[in-house]
This record gives C-alpha cells, structure tokens and sequence, in this order.
C-alpha cells in the first residue's frame, strides 16, 4: 500500500487502509456487487481480512496464478489482494492478468461451498 512509501507511523497509516478498504468495498457494494476491487499492502493478508469483514465480500490474498484462478473459479472472489513487499512488478502483473480473465460461472463443483459460506 502505498503509505509504506512515505513518512507516517504505523497506526496513521492502518487508519489510512482502513478509509482505502472501506471506500473501495463500499463502492462494490453500491453496485450490487457487479463491480470488483484490487487491494494492497504488505503482505495482502491484512487488507483481505480488514475487506473481508464487509458484507457480501468475498477478498483472497493471492501469491501465484493457480491461487488466483482458485479465488476466482472456486471462491468468488470479487476483490484480490496482493502483497507490494512480497510480490514482485511482474508476478503482480501476471496475477491480475490472470484474476481480470477470468469469471465466475454457476453450477460447479464449489456453488454449495459458496451458498455455505453466505
């Protein structure tokens, strides 16, 4: 996230992520979930657990393709996470690429899964 970058103490800059988190799900959510979000920080793990306590938000931290097609496919997944101190430009690249052609599609082997975890 890009905080990071400059001089804040950590906890202005979780408050900064928390404002980033909430305005980018809230705007998913007025959409009726028809629009998607990409998040980082660190590791990609914080912000998808912060993303993750909305309503109706499905967020996955990937790290390589496979997870991303998993989170995607599987999952759900209308917002990804990434990690900008463990992820390098062209993996990131390669992720979202991935995460951006693919679609969720009904019925497969995981919708009980997903109705489940409604």
């Amino acid at each position: 996230m890009w905080c990071y970058n400059i001089l804040l103490d950590s906890a202005r800059c979780y408050a900064i992520r928390l404002l980033i988190v909430r305005d980018v799900v809230s705007e998913i959510i007025d959409s009726n979930y028809k629009k998607e979000g990409i998040l980082m920080c660190g590791t990609g793990i914080g912000i998808a657990i912060t993303a993750n306590k909305f309503p109706g938000i499905y967020a996955a931290a990937c790290y390589d393709t496979y997870a991303t097609k998993r989170a995607r496919l599987s999952n759900n997944s209308i917002v990804i996470t990434l990690g900008g101190r463990i992820t390098s430009y062209v993996l990131t690249k390669r992720i979202l690429k991935t995460w951006l052609s693919l679609e969720f599609r009904t019925p497969i082997r995981s919708t009980p899964k997903i109705a489940i975890i409604k």
